[in-house]
């Protein structure tokens, strides 16, 4: 893993995910790409600001990132870089992450996985248009050693194309405990995997633990507790998938005592 591109917004939530991508970062060397969008207030553009006015507000905006990065990297003594563009959040990362390539993306968000309403409007966005890992972290989530990693699994949507090289890459870099978790379903007990377990992990040490239940999100909430998780990994196979968390974990109301981040593995 080389370059971590966080995404900030300067909320409590993007500056507690700084927090732990920098410290991701310094175990596995790599540099961070902070990343922030802004826009230009309504009457600005409507000509009622001066052009001077406004590139006075976008130094200022650049100079506010640049002094956030220069202050994370003598902290934490990594290489960061500001990357600061004017427009629309969600279009602008995504062609940035599409034309750089980062290892990693990492953002924010102001509350747990698996409780309230799970993700917001632009994390759910770029979950669906990126196809490179997402690390997630909940708000007031302190960074802690990755000792024991919980994937939670669907064979039917895994084939040799899936490398889930983060996954991988973290595993091994923390020498953490990895626990591949399956919901066998009355309606998927029929199904045959074309790739197993054995085929997309075959380099890495996992143990496999598999339940019967037809609740699959609050399986995986439970599994989350019981094992002591520090990390949550999944794969958005299909956008039904994240609805049924969504739904279930706002009906049951999910109140893990657990609270942990949650990476998202392209598919």
């Amino acid at each position: 893993m080389k370059t971590i591109l966080v995404a900030t917004d300067y909320s409590k939530a993007a500056n507690n995910a700084l927090h732990y991508a920098a410290n991701l970062a310094a175990v596995f060397g790599a540099k961070i790409e902070l990343f922030n969008a802004f826009k230009i207030s309504t009457h600005a553009l409507n000509g009622l600001a001066s052009s001077a006015s406004i590139d006075h507000m976008n130094d200022q905006k650049r100079k506010q990132l640049e002094d956030l990065a220069n202050q994370t990297a003598s902290n934490y003594h990594l290489t960061v870089t500001a990357i600061c563009e004017m427009g629309n959040a969600e279009d602008l990362m995504v062609n940035h992450i599409n034309h750089t390539s980062p290892d990693l993306v990492v953002l924010g968000m102001e509350s747990n996985v698996l409780a309230y309403e799970w993700f917001g409007n632009t994390t759910t966005a770029l979950i669906k248009a990126l196809n490179v890992p997402i690390l997630v972290v909940p708000n007031e989530v302190p960074y802690e050693s990755i000792d024991r990693i919980v994937f939670a699994y669907d064979p039917k949507f895994v084939n040799g194309s899936n490398e889930f090289l983060a996954l991988k890459e973290i595993t091994n870099q923390y020498n953490a405990k990895l626990e591949v978790f399956h919901v066998n379903t009355a309606k998927n007990k029929q199904v045959v995997s074309g790739h197993n377990v054995e085929t997309v992990l075959e380099d890495v040490s996992y143990v496999y633990h598999e339940v019967e239940g037809e609740n699959i999100p609050e399986s995986i909430a439970q599994e989350v507790v019981n094992f002591g998780a520090d990390l949550l990994v999944m794969v958005p196979h299909k956008p039904s998938f994240f609805e049924s968390l969504t739904i279930a974990s706002t009906t049951r109301k999910f109140a893990l005592r657990s609270r942990i981040p949650l990476l998202i593995l392209p598919n």
